[in-house]
């Protein structure tokens, strides 16, 4: 089946898949839900609604599955796959927690639609982290998610399941399968998401970097901005800003590299 990245959810329908891929498409019971989880644990990728999206998923600790969903995404550019977690208490197996106020608002926010990125403890393959030493961490409350995750028992790979350059999309299960077609396991569908059916809302999850002096907005989403602050009353919301400081950590990253 040719992928078709240019059409929006809206425009694909289930009779636009073709039987190969509509095959893959399961309802979320609790026995597809351990064929999906079977198919990860094997090194496959599978296709899981979330609020906001639907995300595809792979073993964040298997190389070979982090290439694949690099690989069915055509991912060229700069771009860790954020890691989602099944207990949030279990946050400090993979990165470093912040003191103070800012890791009671990774306590208080976490399970949530919203990401918080960390320093790296676990050693993730530098494919996953693009190299940059730090983590997108996060802890759904999209029941099959969950489902997902509890049942997996480790720490799972995810990230909209389109293929990448389409922007800030909202990705329905149709548009998943449209894109990424049989490269992908098993597709769990529970209809549409939240973020689908609430008019105007945004389809990806809040991102704030909490690896700066002080936590910066990355990204706004299913989490707003004021309820952010409610937790991190110094957050800072300037685009510019944080490009800049990323950039420099770049630069500074590539000295020490060059100078060895």
């Amino acid at each position: 089946m040719k992928t078709s990245p240019l059409r929006n959810s809206d425009e694909i329908s289930r009779a636009d898949l073709g039987l190969s891929v509509a095959e893959r498409i399961l309802s979320a019971t609790p026995a597809h839900i351990e064929r999906a989880v079977q198919a990860m644990r094997e090194g496959g990728i599978i296709v899981s609604p979330t609020i906001t999206n639907y995300c595809l998923l792979c073993d964040a600790t298997n190389p070979e599955a982090v290439e694949k969903v690099f690989a069915a995404k055509k991912r060229v550019k700069l771009g860790p796959l954020p890691v989602q977690i099944a207990d949030p208490a279990r946050i400090r197996e993979y990165v470093v927690l912040p003191e103070g106020q800012q890791r009671r608002a990774v306590e208080a926010m976490l399970p949530g639609e919203i990401c918080f990125i960390l320093p790296q403890l676990y050693p993730f393959c530098e494919r996953l982290t693009c190299g940059l030493g730090t983590i997108a961490i996060s802890s759904t409350t999209h029941p099959v998610f969950r489902a997902v995750l509890e049942a997996f028992e480790g720490p799972v790979a995810a990230t909209s399941a389109n293929i990448s350059g389409q922007g800030d999309i909202h990705v329905s299960l149709e548009k998943a399968a449209c894109d990424l077609g049989e490269q992908v396991d098993i597709y769990l569908d529970d209809g549409p998401t939240s973020a689908g059916q609430a008019a105007g809302s945004r389809s990806m999850n809040t991102i704030v970097d909490l690896t700066f002096e002080k936590p910066m907005m990355v990204r706004e989403g299913w989490v707003p901005t004021d309820e952010v602050r409610e937790h991190l009353p110094d957050l800072i919301v300037d685009t510019d800003l944080y490009k800049s400081l990323l950039a420099e950590r770049a630069a500074a990253r590539k000295e020490r590299a060059h100078n060895g």
